[in-house]
């Protein structure tokens, strides 16, 4: 007999739109939005203290760290791209309601659990919504350094 539900957050109840990140982060011409938006994915989003190892999503990084190696790796060419991306990027995120109004129907039968890994930045951007409110109970990576 099933107790429990587990949601994972990131592109479930949390999306995040890469492209709309990009275009709002490195401006509208053409090759020039082209050439940063390579940059960002092969700097940033692509890069071991995201993607690859999640550094970040475990908590072993903080974003400031994070900032400091990727303007390091990239000579300094990409300094101000870098820290706009992640200052910004959870701007571009969103809930989505319908998850979340699933989640309120299933928790009259089930206890509603969410598990994921998330760094601390987007954790206190989805703060701002009713998501932690609706559930029984959470784990996110960054707090257990998994």
């Amino acid at each position: 007999m099933i107790k429990n539900i587990i949601f994972d957050i990131g592109n479930v109840i949390l999306n995040f739109d890469i492209d709309r990140v990009l275009n709002n982060v490195t401006g509208d011409s053409s090759n020039y939005l082209f050439q940063n938006k390579i940059k960002i994915m092969d700097n940033i989003y692509n890069s071991p203290e995201w993607t690859m190892y999640n550094f970040i999503d475990t908590g072993l990084l903080d974003r400031e760290s994070c900032i400091k190696l990727q303007c390091d790796r990239s000579n300094h060419k990409n300094d101000e791209l870098i820290r706009r991306f992640w200052l910004t990027y959870n701007e571009y995120a969103y809930v989505d309601v319908r998850v979340i109004e699933l989640i309120k129907k299933l928790r009259k039968k089930y206890k509603i659990y969410l598990l994921s890994n998330m760094n601390e930045y987007t954790f206190e951007y989805l703060k701002k919504s009713d998501l932690f409110s609706v559930v029984d109970g959470y784990i996110m990576s960054f707090e257990v350094n998994q």
